[in-house]
């Protein structure tokens, strides 16, 4: 453990890519304290340019993920004043936008496990903003099909990482993923959750959809799959529920 963690130390690649991460948070958190939104907008904007140009070649492989994390890190930066929340979501995006750098650099050994917690991160991430922002009851019929078009963005990028379909079927895929998260966001907004309990439901059902859709489009589904999914639901739902609003144990 002491010889993988000085390895670490010392790997030059790991410390470039923090660097670039924290130029990226600064950047954000210039965002949030600037007295003028403006100056701080354009110098994330900038910040963010350079370093996805800057980055290896692989990083295209990765655009959509960069792009939606920069786009919920200034919405974050923008609305949350609470400072605890905003040192969290601060700290969140910068660990987002490493794991992104170092998946394009190959710095980590397990790409396909780390781009499924990365891409797990984020969705629940956009969960998140939809189910606060849905205390504007006007803003609904718009944030149900940007949810659509982020999720397919997602979905699209996680087909063609994991290799599990090509072509029109890919399309297919994404297309019907997203569609699926978009009417379960509609239908959790129903419900009396509150935000980060209807999130983190939304994105247990996103995730146990999009786990069977793949193992069916990678053709290896199968009862154990189907079955340890299923545990994999109740397990969680169990925990969200009992810590509802509307649950017994929150009474």
């Amino acid at each position: 453990m002491v010889k993988k963690l000085t390895s670490l130390l010392k790997n030059e690649i790991g410390w470039r890519l923090a660097l670039k991460a924290s130029a990226s948070t600064f950047a954000l958190a210039l965002v949030h304290f600037s007295k003028s939104p403006l100056p701080g907008t354009v110098i994330f904007i900038v910040t963010s340019v350079l370093i996805y140009f800057i980055s290896s070649p692989d990083q295209k492989l990765f655009r959509n993920s960069f792009i939606l994390v920069g786009i919920l890190g200034f919405l974050g930066a923008r609305f949350i004043d609470a400072p605890t929340p905003f040192i969290l979501g601060l700290l969140f995006f910068g660990a987002t936008i490493f794991f992104i750098l170092g998946l394009s650099t190959h710095f980590f050994k397990d790409r396909a496990r780390i781009y499924g917690l990365l891409n797990t991160a984020i969705i629940l991430g956009w969960f998140m903003f939809i189910f606060e922002a849905n205390i504007f009851s006007e803003l609904l019929h718009l944030l149900i099909p940007i949810t659509f078009l982020v999720l397919f963005a997602l979905s699209f990028e996680m087909v063609h990482v994991f290799g599990v379909a090509a072509g029109n079927r890919s399309a297919i895929f994404s297309a019907s993923l997203a569609l699926l998260g978009a009417e379960i966001s509609f239908l959790l907004t129903f419900l009396p959750l509150g935000s980060v309990n209807a999130a983190a439901l939304g994105t247990l059902l996103f995730i146990i959809v999009r786990e069977g859709m793949t193992a069916y489009f990678s053709g290896v589904f199968s009862l154990n799959i189907a079955l340890r999914q299923l545990a994999f639901f109740l397990l969680f739902i169990v925990l969200i529920f009992a810590t509802s609003k509307w649950s017994f144990w929150a009474l």
